[in-house]
């Protein structure tokens, strides 16, 4: 199925979802989000009345400052704040993006991987003012040997993912502007949480990466080096827990390679409406989307070490 989102939400219909979990989206130069309102200043009280001095004790001594715990790669962080993005320490300058230029966005995965997401993708670049063309395609309940197997060879889904990266490309140099930025964002691995399947996990999402940054470079020679934000998943049930901590690892692991160009970011602090899935609006992203969306983005400018 393909689509166009623009800004109107009736553009939207029939945009994935459903029981197949398969939906292609392009996006480009849509209108930014709907921004609230300021709440009006409050008016401040008048000063009390100064007391008369009185003898002061003398001061205690300064407190020593508990520093705050340092994230680990695998977990969400301290309590309240936003989970570290996983990838290699940024050496020397980075690279500052010029608004003259467009980007490309591919959203690739399960079913979490959806258009509600890639519609706060959308109004999150635009709220940004950063030209983009998001492609997205996703199949709900497929493991990663869908798309590639420990040998190297390519799953079934590994084409049709290619043909959404062909119409992404294709509306990207239809708008004229020069392509300066692309970035894959993975969110995927919940069917892989089985004895028989999340030991290679790591095994196969490595030649994966490489493959589609491989056909990136070949099919599109002047296209900018692929860039891959990775979205670790998550399960609630407590008999898949070992296997999503080893397939954290395992993309932790490909993120910390500086030779892989990726970064990955948490998402098991982001609430499910039942054990897997993230809440989904069709209309404008749901907040938990617009987290996920905030995040898979910052991660792919981490990953090519952009400003």
């Amino acid at each position: 199925m393909g689509c166009l989102i623009g800004g109107l939400p009736a553009a939207l219909a029939g945009c994935g979802g459903g029981g197949t979990d398969e939906a292609l989206t392009a996006v480009s130069n849509s209108p930014a989000a709907d921004q609230a309102t300021p709440a009006a200043p409050v008016a401040a009280a008048p000063p009390a009345s100064t007391p008369a001095p009185t003898s002061a004790a003398p001061p205690a001594p300064a407190a020593t400052p508990t520093p705050a715990p340092t994230p680990v790669p695998g977990t969400a962080g301290p309590p309240g704040a936003e989970p570290a993005l996983i990838a290699p320490p940024v050496a020397g300058a980075c690279t500052t993006d010029d608004p003259a230029n467009s980007e490309i966005v591919m959203l690739i995965g399960q079913s979490n991987a959806n258009a509600g997401l890639a519609i706060a993708l959308d109004r999150k670049l635009t709220e940004q003012n950063r030209p983009h063309t998001i492609g997205n395609r996703y199949w709900g309940g497929y493991a990663i040997e869908s798309w590639m197997l420990e040998d190297g060879t390519r799953g079934a889904l590994y084409e049709p993912t290619i043909e959404a990266f062909t119409i992404a490309v294709d509306k990207a140099l239809r708008a004229g502007k020069p392509i300066a930025f692309f970035s894959v964002i993975w969110f995927q691995g919940e069917a892989d949480v089985y004895p028989m399947r999340y030991p290679s996990y790591e095994s196969r999402l490595r030649p994966l990466l490489a493959a589609l940054r491989q056909t990136v470079r070949t099919q599109w020679p002047t296209m900018p080096e692929v860039v891959f934000s990775i979205a670790k998943p998550y399960d609630k049930e407590a008999q898949f827990q070992t296997a999503i901590e080893s397939i954290g690892r395992a993309i932790d692991n490909v993120a910390l390679d500086p030779a892989m160009k990726a970064c990955a970011f948490e998402t098991r602090d982001i609430p499910r409406i039942d054990t897997v899935h993230i809440d989904n609006n069709l209309d404008v992203g749901s907040v938990d989307q617009w987290r996920v969306a905030e995040r898979a983005i910052a991660c792919a400018r981490r990953a090519a070490r952009r400003c």
